[in-house]
């Protein structure tokens, strides 16, 4: 056997199965090789092949799926004799060995003489079986079994049909962190895990929007926010919230009343009409539409796979009647009121503008109008509704520890009165000075007003009574003074174009 340049040998040779190895023969007539060098898993010259014979790498392979096996191939390992005269295997190089068998006679070991060696390491000594004299034996033959370097597949958890189950991590690249990383009861959803249901980049893989929002019993449309905008002459209605990796949704209308959804043919937002177009008011049909109807079909809102349009009547008889604009009106009042004995001036101001004549932001002119006194306080200007003024000539301060803008003047816990309209204070006692410090306006006369805007409201301010229930008599303390009792205030409208 052996001999150069043998046209058997090289038969033998290329009939082997070289799983995992890759042989280079550059030249029939350079092999000179003796019979145990030939690879284990080509079967020696003279014998048939077996899955039967645990003498050959064949029936190995069929213990160890998916691994090659050799026989007594130096490339792997060596026998080697330790000090005592015993032979021993050891393997070699940087490969992936499932299992080491060492033959050491015909019986002993498992039966058949052979020691099973799994997940075999280099370096380390490997003696074959003891023999029936229990002495041991030296080494007859050695099989090694190597893997096939591929890495074992990577499997996540992930939903078919609903169902839990476990998928090549390599057909679904962009699961969550959690599916990634998770080995949950083998393949079961992680224990009180939430999602976001509004981002659809969370949804488990294998599994429909539609089978993930009901196993979360979530209603979609809690993913979407809206402005809708009705005006005279037109309708908006915008999308400021809707699910996120996904989009974008649109609102579309098309004009008639009850329309049939349409995604085709349905008009964008706004919807816009001339002057009394159609007689004045005119129906259209809007409704929602995207790229994934999960989220909205059945949950009421309008849309147009379950071609539930909504209705909305818009007005289009927009402008005044033509002869001239809507006038301004106003209803105007101020009133003397005594709250914790201090003095003020309540005003109560509707403006209507129909025709918006007046500036954005406009305001009301307050001025009191005595011709006997021309010593008047400035005009005040006030916001329309509700209001209190500090009656010209009082005199308040914040309550301690508390600021200016502290004040309320619904609340005399906020504030102290220093003085009062027509009165100072001489030494210890208070003297009557009437008519400086404003003590005209005090007078059972009251004072003229005017409210101005445009139109201008005029009118007769009172100094509030004595006697009122918030209050005492709004003059000074130990005042004997009887206040002249004050008719009703009265006001008179009038308009300036």
């Amino acid at each position: 056997m052996g001999v150069e340049g043998s046209p058997g040998l090289a038969a033998e040779v290329s009939a082997m199965k070289l799983r995992g190895k890759i042989a280079a023969i550059s030249s029939a007539a350079a092999l000179a090789v003796s019979a145990w060098a030939i690879p284990a898993y080509a079967t020696p010259p003279g014998e048939s092949p077996t899955t039967e014979n645990p003498n050959h790498p064949d029936y190995w392979e069929v213990e160890y799926p998916g691994a090659t096996c050799y026989k007594d191939d130096s490339t792997y390992g060596d026998v080697k004799t330790d000090g005592d005269g015993k032979t021993y295997v050891e393997l070699k190089g940087d490969y992936d060995y499932v299992s080491l068998i060492v033959k050491g006679g015909s019986s002993g070991g498992d039966g058949n003489g052979n020691a099973i060696f799994d997940d075999p390491v280099v370096g380390e000594a490997y003696y074959p079986p003891l023999n029936n004299g229990d002495q041991q034996a030296g080494v007859s033959h050695w099989i090694v079994c190597i893997g096939d370097g591929d890495e074992e597949p990577e499997y996540v958890c992930g939903w078919v049909e609903g169902e839990p189950t476990m998928l090549l991590k390599e057909d679904y690249p962009n699961l969550p962190p959690w599916q990634e990383d998770g080995d949950y009861n083998g393949c079961g959803e992680p224990e009180e895990q939430e999602y976001n249901y509004c981002d659809a980049t969370e949804r488990p893989a294998g599994m429909s929007i539609a089978e993930w929002l009901a196993e979360g019993e979530f209603n979609g449309a809690d993913c979407f926010e809206f402005t809708p905008a009705l005006q005279c002459g037109s309708f908006d209605w915008t999308i400021d919230e809707s699910p996120e990796g996904i989009g974008p949704y649109e609102v579309r209308y098309l004009e008639g009343a009850g329309m049939t959804t349409d995604a085709v043919n349905g008009m964008m937002m706004p919807a816009t009409f001339p002057e009394d177009y159609n007689g004045g008011s005119v129906v259209i049909t809007v409704w929602l539409q995207g790229p994934e109807k999960d989220y909205l079909v059945g949950t009421g809102l309008p849309n147009y796979w379950d071609n539930n349009g909504r209705n909305v009547t818009i007005d289009t008889d927009c402008l005044p009647p033509s002869g001239g604009e809507l006038p301004v009106t106003m209803d105007a009042e101020l009133t003397g009121v005594c709250i914790g004995d201090t003095p003020w001036i309540q005003y109560d101001i509707e403006v209507n503008d129909p025709g918006e004549q007046l500036p954005v932001g406009a305001k009301a002119t307050i001025s009191l109008k005595d011709p006997n006194y021309p010593g008047m306080p400035t005009p005040w200007e006030v916001d329309f509704g509700m209001g209190y003024l500090l009656w010209p000539g009082a005199e308040i301060a914040p309550a301690e520890g508390l600021t200016e803008g502290d004040i309320d003047p619904t609340d005399p816990s906020t504030y102290v009165i220093l003085n009062w309209p027509g009165w100072e204070k001489v030494g210890d006692a208070w003297a009557q000075v009437s008519p400086e410090n404003y003590g005209w306006s005090a007078t059972a006369a009251g004072v003229p007003y005017e409210i101005s805007v445009n139109p201008t409201t005029m009118g007769t301010l009172f100094y509030p009574p004595a006697g009122d229930s918030d209050s005492t008599n709004c003059l000074p303390p130990d005042v004997d003074t009887t206040v002249l009792s004050s008719g009703p205030p009265t006001a008179t409208p009038s308009y300036t174009g």
